[in-house]
């Protein structure tokens, strides 16, 4: 219910709630830091993030994990996190 909420909120209020991640870094080097950007498709049993455009939609409304083969609720990315 929380990340339905946080969709929800997103889409009406323009928020960024219901993305999340986290990023350690162990880099000792000289360039700067690369972040990957957000998914909003992150599966609900093994928590792998997919890019809208390239995961397996068999029915309207969800997606099947890559990882997993789970089947999760489709959520078209809002902003430009595509």
């Amino acid at each position: 219910m929380l990340y339905l909420s946080s969709r929800v909120a997103d889409r009406v209020l323009g928020t960024d709630l219901g993305v999340y991640g986290w990023a350690l870094y162990f880099d000792h080097g000289s360039g700067a830091p690369v972040e990957d950007p957000p998914y909003a498709n992150v599966c609900l049993n093994c928590g792998a993030g997919h890019h809208a455009l390239s995961v397996h939609r068999p029915y309207p409304g969800v997606y099947r994990c890559k990882i997993c083969d789970h089947v999760n609720p489709f959520v078209r990315p809002f902003r430009n996190s595509a």
